[in-house]
């Protein structure tokens, strides 16, 4: 006799057998999830910008001149880059913003009081499209500077005044002698070159790589600090009254003299 087979009706298909055991969740994984995470919020707004259609962006260069009695420069950005230069005594000074935007054309201020020139873009806080104005700026060179962006790059050259950069996301360059030079960003990389020895020197990023070069003959209060041990090549003395800070913390530090 032919034993009897039971079927299985092709709607009711067993599931395939789970793994004998689920893998273990490595915690020291969810830096690399929160930072792929806020990758791709990044990669989407590039997408949305890029998928808005050509007819609704537009661009317009607006230039001002820098008012007289300057004594600090103030540039507040929110997206796009800075190219500032110092110029010497009677040179030709001003301020240029290279705008782009989408619908509502924003409106880039010039405002000066007690000596203080504030630089700024009303850029929407939350704009369809895009909205940022790449600056080219010529100041006197003994002037005073700070700059606060959130996504740019920053490129300082010729300045001899105190100097201060703060960024989000961008690279910084730094060339020329201020007295006092701060510089910060959280994702970047960040160097300076200097031609006179300064009174202080700060130097940090989060993620990326710092280069700072010193003028050679001079000893240094230096603290330098990086994911690897720091590549100094200058004379420290902690006597000093020249001092210097350089970090990062996720990449390479390197400090030379000329």
């Amino acid at each position: 006799m032919t034993p009897a087979t039971t079927t299985v009706p092709q709607d009711r298909v067993a599931p395939p057998p789970g793994p004998t055991s689920a893998p273990r969740y490595d915690p020291r994984h969810r830096g690399l999830r929160i930072g792929g995470a806020a990758l791709v919020g990044l990669l989407g707004i590039g997408l949305a910008v890029s998928t808005v259609p050509e007819m609704v962006r537009d661009a317009e260069v607006q230039s001002f001149d820098l008012p007289a009695g300057t004594q600090e420069l103030r540039i507040v950005g929110d997206v796009g880059d800075v190219d500032l230069r110092g110029v010497p005594e009677g040179g030709r000074t001003g301020i240029s913003a290279d705008k782009h935007w989408s619908f509502r054309e924003p409106a880039a201020r010039v405002e000066s009081t007690g000596g203080i020139t504030t630089v700024t873009m009303d850029c929407p806080e939350f704009a369809v499209g895009q909205c940022y104005a790449d600056w080219d700026v010529a100041v006197p060179s003994h002037v005073t500077v700070v700059v606060r962006t959130s996504v740019g790059d920053v490129d300082a050259d010729g300045l001899t005044g105190d100097l201060a950069v703060h960024s989000s996301v961008g690279d910084i360059a730094v060339t020329g002698s201020p007295a006092v030079l701060e510089v910060s960003t959280s994702v970047g990389d960040v160097s300076a070159t200097l031609g006179a020895p300064a009174d202080r020197v700060t130097l940090r990023t989060s993620v990326g790589d710092v280069a700072l070069t010193l003028p050679g003959g001079v000893a240094y209060d230096l603290k330098a600090q990086g994911l690897d041990p720091a590549d100094v090549r200058v004379e420290t003395s902690p006597t000093s009254e020249h001092h210097v800070s350089v970090e990062s913390d996720l990449g390479s530090v390197l400090v030379t003299g000329d």
